[in-house]
């Protein structure tokens, strides 16, 4: 026999897990969002630095060239 107390404690408890799941599958969708969202700075910048070396390799050779 389950006194009421139990019963209470047992449906808070089954609410707080379900609060706690749903929030973090919130968290989870809002960080892939974000990370999404960083994708083209992410790309720019490797481009950025791509050309950097490009530049710096090219002087080198024309350097040795001369």
């Amino acid at each position: 026999m389950n006194s009421g107390f139990a019963v209470a404690l047992e449906q808070s408890f089954n609410g707080t897990i379900s609060i706690i799941f749903w929030l973090i599958f919130f968290i989870f969708i809002v960080v892939m969002f974000f990370m999404w969202i960083s994708v083209p700075f992410i790309l720019l910048s490797i481009k950025k630095e791509l050309k950097s070396i490009n530049e710096k390799l090219e002087k080198s050779e024309q350097e040795k060239l001369d």
